[in-house]
């Protein structure tokens, strides 16, 4: 069982996400805003972020540029609606695991994607 902190501003895609992953037995940690996440990571162990790339406050790429300026280690796998070659690029130079596009399949199979995030180890 690992905690997970989903950081997207639509209650949609927390309710996906933990229909998703109930099976799992995760611990979930849900926030709408880079700057809670970025305090929720301060003040709890978590193994995985589920981070999307458009928030109110600032962008999921804001928030990698914070996490590798403290420091923080985290697994950190973007999930966006806004899929791109280039997104996916700067994702991944920024530190993150992963980029998915938010999709009907991925929500299908995100329990074991995780896991296989997981198991990756860090």
């Amino acid at each position: 069982m690992a905690t997970i902190l989903v950081v997207d501003d639509l209650d949609l895609l927390h309710g996906l996400v933990r229909q998703a992953l109930e099976q799992h037995n995760h611990n979930l940690i849900h926030v709408y805003t880079g700057a809670a996440a970025l305090d929720a990571l301060e003040d709890r162990d978590v193994e995985l972020m589920l981070l999307d790339l458009n928030l109110p406050d600032m962008t999921g790429f804001d928030v990698l540029d914070q996490l590798r300026e403290c420091a923080k280690q985290v697994i950190v796998v973007m999930f966006s609606s806004e899929f791109s070659q280039q997104h996916e690029a700067t994702a991944l130079g920024k530190g993150a695991r992963a980029y998915w596009e938010k999709c009907a399949e991925n929500y299908l199979a995100l329990g074991e994607r995780i896991a296989d995030v997981l198991s990756s180890g860090n």
